[in-house]
């Protein structure tokens, strides 16, 4: 985002539980307690990845107490209101048949199993980010065909691919450093979209 909109300050929306530890009874309460909140992470071009990882990762640690901020609420005090972000990240962690074997593991009789599930979920953003941690890490994209074509997504994806890959080379890289076009597209860029030559009669 930052690379895109050529700024160092990023607002997006992440999608979280609602359900504070603060909260007294709260893992008791039956019901749908999900939220999206704002995410906004300013970046310092000489502050390394690690760094600006650890950073993050702190603010997100602290912003817990307020996932039950409702959106609409954060909204109405910013200057942006709806405006505030236009996508969503979302963390999928749905343990459904770690939940089931703990919860009837113990019982000596217990037959219960799942064979299957499948989940559908909808969010009314034009691009949708989901991180599902399964064996293999497995992100996703989701977007509005309205809006996003399939070979912008496609270089989104290879742009973060190769975002990642630069991270776990090197975390001590600071943040200015990191490049998010491959070689080929350097190379596409730089010569193939240049090359404009063309024969012309001095008669």
């Amino acid at each position: 985002m930052s690379k895109y909109n050529n700024t160092n300050d990023i607002v997006f929306g992440s999608v979280v539980s609602g359900r504070p530890a603060e909260i007294e009874g709260i893992e008791e309460m039956i019901g749908l307690f999900i939220n999206t909140i704002p995410v906004r992470i300013q970046i310092e071009a000489e502050k390394t990845i690690a760094e600006l990882l650890k950073q993050v990762q702190q603010q997100s640690t602290e912003s817990t107490q307020h996932h039950y901020t409702q959106l609409a609420e954060i909204q109405s005090e910013s200057e942006l209101g709806r405006n505030l972000f236009d996508h969503i990240m979302v963390f999928e962690n749905y343990p459904v048949q770690e939940m089931v074997e703990q919860s009837v593991g113990n019982k000596k009789d217990a037959k219960l199993s799942i064979l299957s599930a499948e989940e559908f979920d909808q969010t009314g953003y034009d691009l949708t980010v989901l991180v599902m941690p399964e064996d293999n890490l497995s992100i996703k994209f989701k977007y509005n065909g309205n809006i996003y074509d399939k070979a912008l997504i496609n270089r989104l994806q290879n742009h973060l691919t190769q975002i990642i890959e630069q991270v776990l080379a090197n975390p001590a890289h600071a943040t200015h450093q990191i490049n998010y076009i491959s070689a080929s597209e350097q190379h596409e860029l730089l010569l193939t979209f240049n090359d404009t030559a063309a024969n012309y009669s001095t008669n």
